[in-house]
């Protein structure tokens, strides 16, 4: 169910992507408080605002590429990996505007994180500096009141905000009217170019 991601320019690092349908809002902010507080050290995402696997890889791969230059957008590599995603100046504002639902009903989940550990949690020294991998079964242990989803099928089910993707990436519909490369959307294709080229949105 869930999906790893791997980096041919970064042998041996990966990114674990999980997502949960209908986590309650006292689990989420229950996250959220762990992240703060640095006993957690995950990216949470609304998967809504999400187009796709690729986009994640593709903001994942531009963080590492930053970390490795000796560069860093903000105090953590899943921090970097938000803003990244999200193409803005301000880690604040892509923690806010794609962060996990904050609505008090709750709402789906997206857990992506680095360097997962096969087995117990763990301190590992790798490229870029000393980091804290949960396990995979610590990262299912986090959410006991949703259900996991299979993350390539979520995101094509049309589950997608379109419409707030687009307001996010001011994404015209004049580009949704291109013809996109092969194999890839017009939306996700939009997305995928400010990832790459770092349009400040």
């Amino acid at each position: 169910m869930e999906m790893e991601l791997t980096f041919d320019m970064f042998p041996g690092r990966t990114l674990t992507l999980l997502i949960y349908r209908d986590v309650s809002f006292g689990t989420i902010a229950s996250l959220r408080s762990s992240l703060s507080t640095r006993t957690l050290d995950v990216a949470l995402l609304d998967p809504r605002l999400v187009v796709s696997s690729l986009c994640l890889h593709a903001a994942a791969n531009k963080a590492l590429i930053i970390r490795s230059n000796g560069g860093k957008v903000s105090q953590s590599l899943h921090s970097d990996l938000i803003r990244c995603l999200h193409s803005g100046k301000n880690i604040g504002e892509s923690l806010r505007v794609l962060g996990p639902p904050s609505e008090s009903k709750g709402g789906d989940l997206l857990i992506a994180a680095f360097d997962v550990a096969a087995s117990d949690a763990e301190t590992e020294t790798v490229a870029g500096g000393e980091v804290r991998r949960h396990s995979l079964a610590a990262l299912k242990g986090l959410i006991q009141d949703g259900y996991l989803e299979c993350v390539e099928g979520y995101f094509k089910s049309g589950r997608a905000d379109t419409a707030a993707i687009c307001g996010v990436y001011k994404v015209t519909p004049e580009e949704l009217a291109l013809q996109p490369p092969q194999g890839l959307e017009a939306l996700e294709a939009a997305v995928l170019q400010r990832i790459a080229c770092g349009i400040d949105v």
